[in-house]
């Protein structure tokens, strides 16, 4: 596609598929290589997807890329919460995540995307609580939503 001898015929179109949008960071990669072949612009790209976090999609129609998604995700506390619940929302959720062995690592979801979503495999987007493995103590639980456990079809 990045190839300046691919160009699109008449009446055609690309669709980029993916089942969930979260902080934009892949889809961001993948638009970046398609602006190096001047032929393709975002008016004949369209973007499918089961789930998009707002936020991305509010960035990517910005672009004047079409896209089409069955539902639209906000993020979990800060779409929902003001000064000064939202910064005490947001502690608890922190305080919750440091019984997460490598919760900082992904904390509020990857991004912060505070996503609250779950698909055959859970987005890595979403708060690590429902699908990382946690502790008290010395006692070990598994997540409601395990990525670790998925089982590719």
């Amino acid at each position: 596609l990045i190839d300046t001898s691919f160009k699109l015929k008449e009446g055609e179109e690309i669709f980029l598929i993916d089942d969930y949008i979260g902080s934009g960071e892949t889809l961001n990669i993948c638009l970046n290589e398609l602006r190096k072949n001047s032929f393709l612009t975002y008016d004949k790209i369209s973007i499918v997807s089961l789930a998009i976090q707002s936020e991305t999609l509010d960035s990517v129609l910005k672009q004047g890329i079409a896209v089409y998604a069955n539902y639209i995700s906000c993020r979990g506390i800060s779409d929902f919460y003001n000064t000064p619940i939202l910064e005490q929302k947001i502690e608890t959720m922190l305080k919750i995540e440091k019984m997460i062995p490598g919760g900082n690592h992904f904390s509020l979801g990857y991004n912060n995307s505070e996503a609250l979503i779950t698909l055959a495999r859970t987005p890595d987007n979403t708060f690590p609580v429902f699908w990382k493995k946690y502790r008290v103590g010395k006692t070990y639980f598994d997540a409601p939503f395990s990525r670790e456990e998925t089982v590719e079809i």
